[in-house]
């Protein structure tokens, strides 16, 4: 058959070293195609791109090719495969040319395809490729130094642009593409913008703070009642006009009626209940928030149920019944079905726990106890009908304290932590989705949590205890000492039955801290220094002022720092 004239498809003009990279990236191909009519077309194409139809994909070839640099050399090589193609395409449809396509190849077709591979790899080995780099293994330091926050779109594509150039090429004449490059870049900035935004949410937190301590200074001043305080001169003091301070007293004026207003309503609820029953209620039951009984109750669990015992309880003691009247929905053909409610009642049993009563012990003795009390007079509160069964369940039990009952900078703590876990489940919850959109957001409200969490723990510090000195005779330390040294022995103080006792490594003999100071030979015990946390009141950081004598003086008569008010 004779061969028919091949041409070579290659762009016209001049084209960038990367525009087969940029046609075909990974996935470039050498394409042999033989139409019905016309001649056939060697060129460059992407091999990953399958929206021509069958017909065309019966009447191509393709042979896949490393990322080149294209230009004159590529050029050549294409063309110098064309006696090679046109050998293929002569036998790649029937001699008269019509008729419906023809998948296969003679054997000197297949002769010139296997030909064809190899001319073309000897030529791939000394063309110039384009090397792919990952953008992960340039250094963080360099994508952290040129994309900054301040970058816009296009400072940023120069920016991306300056530092591929920057990487050598490991062949002569290669040019580098650094994959996801980009990508790396941008979400550079997107960092740096988000710590500029967490720190912004620092200083936020660090005026809203100021702002407090500023407003509780201008009260606590004012309160003194000093003709000199007036509006104005705590206004200039405070850079506010005379207008703002009185807002700002005002507001607290406002509070604290409030708040006795409440009171006094509380007061005649809890006197208009005792007026209609005279039997003997619980102050505000079943009121919601103001159940103060409920609250007295519930600081309560903090010690021992059994009378007499102020030791605070670890445990809890559940008394429940078996439900025996358990409702579920009945088969139409159940013979236990009633027929009013569509509903059985004999073939479940569960515990049951409402409205039956909770007691809270020190320890499995007292747990014994208060379970034996009431099993020999149970309260009949939340009894189930014609059950007088109790069963007594016993758990460890940790007294959470509410805010009321918490300094302010634990509170703090206690309140970043929790949000610090609501969006570390969020962002979680958002990756494991797959929305990343949303996982992003998570990440700056994570990232601006941590900061506020960072900024709420700066406040707490800890200081060392002094170094007490003990003797013989002297009363046994409190539990803030754990240790004591004689010269260069250390005794450690262990729990015991009855109380404590005091060891020293490599001796197996304990002993009481009676026995302890005796044995010093009129000896100083010295107390090893602790540490402990201190809690910064309100009025601590900028309300010390030196007094007349060079000590420190916080002004506050008030032994309570928190005033209760958290």
């Amino acid at each position: 058959m004779m061969e028919k004239h091949v041409a070579v498809m290659v762009p016209a003009e001049e084209v960038s070293p990367l525009w087969l990279w940029d046609l075909a990236q990974d996935q470039p191909v050498v394409e042999l195609y033989v139409p019905v009519d016309g001649a056939p077309v060697l060129s460059l194409q992407n091999g990953d791109d399958d929206h021509r139809g069958r017909e065309y994909r019966q009447r191509s070839m393709r042979w896949p090719i490393p990322p080149l640099v294209a230009g004159e050399a590529l050029w050549q090589a294409l063309a110098a495969l064309r006696p090679l193609a046109a050998r293929i395409a002569a036998w790649m449809m029937p001699p008269s040319g019509k008729g419906g396509p023809r998948t296969g190849l003679t054997a000197d077709a297949q002769m010139a395809a296997a030909e064809l591979e190899d001319r073309l790899a000897e030529a791939v080995r000394y063309l110039p490729q384009v090397e792919i780099v990952s953008a992960w293994d340039l250094s963080a330091v360099t994508i952290h130094d040129l994309a900054g926050a301040d970058l816009t779109d296009e400072d940023l594509a120069e920016a991306t642009a300056r530092l591929n150039a920057t990487v050598t090429p490991m062949t002569p004449g290669g040019v580098v593409v650094v994959r996801g490059l980009a990508d790396r870049m941008k979400s550079a900035r997107n960092r740096a913008r988000a710590r500029v935004r967490a720190r912004l949410a620092i200083v936020a937190a660090m005026a809203e703070t100021g702002r407090q301590e500023r407003d509780e200074l201008i009260r606590r001043i004012a309160s003194w009642g000093e003709r000199d305080d007036t509006h104005r001169s705590l206004g200039a003091a405070a850079g506010l006009s005379h207008g703002a301070v009185q807002k700002i007293l005002t507001k607290v004026e406002r509070d604290d009626a409030l708040e006795a207003m409440e009171d006094r309503l509380a007061a005649a609820l809890e006197a208009l209940v005792r007026d209609r029953n005279p039997e003997p209620l619980h102050p505000l039951a079943a009121t919601g928030n103001h159940n103060r009984q409920a609250e007295r109750e519930r600081r309560a669990q903090q010690r021992c149920a059994v009378p007499g015992c102020a030791a605070a309880s670890r445990l809890i003691v559940k008394r429940w019944q078996i439900d025996d009247a358990v409702s579920l929905p009945a088969d139409e053909d159940d013979p236990d079905r009633d027929p009013l409610e569509d509903t059985t009642t004999t073939l479940s049993v569960q515990p049951r726990f409402d409205g039956q009563p909770t007691w809270t012990a020190c320890g499995t003795v007292h747990a014994r106890t208060l379970a034996d009390t009431d099993r020999a007079n149970p309260a009949v509160t939340g009894t189930t009908p014609g059950n007088l069964v109790y069963h007594y369940q016993v758990e460890t039990f940790r007294y959470r304290p509410r805010a009321a009952e918490l300094p302010r900078p634990i509170l703090r703590v206690r309140h970043c932590l929790e949000l610090l876990n609501d969006s570390a489940d969020a962002l979680t919850q958002a990756v494991h989705a797959g929305h990343l959109t949303r996982a992003a957001s998570c990440l700056y409200a994570l990232k601006q949590d941590v900061a506020r969490s960072a900024l709420v723990l700066s406040e707490l510090y800890t200081e060392p205890t002094p170094a007490t000195l003990y003797r013989h005779g002297d009363p046994e330390p409190g539990l803030e000492v754990r240790q004591v040294e004689d010269g260069d022995t250390l005794y450690l103080r262990q729990p015991a039955a009855g109380g404590f006792v005091w060891i020293r490594r490599g001796d197996p003999a304990p002993r009481t801290w009676a026995e302890l100071t005796a044995s010093t030979e009129g000896r100083p015990l010295v107390a090893v220094p602790d540490v402990k946390l201190v809690l910064p009141t309100d009025h601590e950081r900028h309300e010390q002022q030196d007094d007349d004598d060079g000590g420190w003086y916080d002004g506050d008569d008030d032994p309570d720092p928190y005033d209760g008010h958290l």
